[in-house]
């Protein structure tokens, strides 16, 4: 929904008495939130098939040694998975929100508060994909990529963060009177 609200608010064009070139930044930022509203349905999808790698291996028989490695190892991988997925959809969503933050500031003030909804919503979006990852990683036997995964996500929310208060700066700026 925030993807397709920055396409909403790009679409409608540069304020008047804008430089030239605006409308036409405004119509890539448009295009590209369009790609990214893509990118985070085809994420949906994998996040569902993830999970379901989670529940096969969850069910895989544990009653002999070689069982219980078997199951183990097929949970890693599937533990894996599903926190990749969810990381790179708070990658994707960051990506949104940086998009938000420039149709605020490049956009027609009359439409700036639905690229700050667009932000409000990618960010809760950004941040129940990193509770996702989280939720998963202590499933992982590999600490590398336990630290990794945490590493990347603490990154995403620090930008994060620093965009949605820049959005509500902007947003407060474009609505005193």
């Amino acid at each position: 929904m925030g993807a397709s609200l920055v396409a909403m608010v790009g679409n409608l064009g540069a304020p008047r008495g804008a430089d030239s070139r605006r409308p036409a930044v405004l119509g890539n930022l448009a295009m590209k939130a369009q790609g990214l509203k893509t990118e985070l349905l085809g994420l949906v999808d994998e996040d569902t098939k993830a999970f379901d790698a989670v529940l096969a291996a969850a069910r895989l028989p544990k009653v002999t040694e070689v069982e219980i490695r078997t199951r183990s190892a097929a949970l890693d991988v599937a533990y894996k998975e599903a926190s990749r997925v969810p990381l790179a959809a708070a990658g994707v969503c960051l990506e949104v929100l940086r998009l938000c933050r420039q149709v605020v500031e490049l956009g027609r003030k009359s439409s700036a508060t639905d690229g700050a909804v667009g932000a409000l919503v990618a960010r809760a979006g950004l941040e129940g994909a990193i509770l996702n990852v989280q939720v998963n990683l202590p499933s992982i036997s590999d600490e590398a990529f336990t630290k990794a995964c945490l590493a990347e996500a603490s990154k995403i929310a620090t930008e994060a963060s620093k965009i949605g208060d820049e959005i509500k700066d902007l947003i407060a700026a474009i609505l005193i009177v």
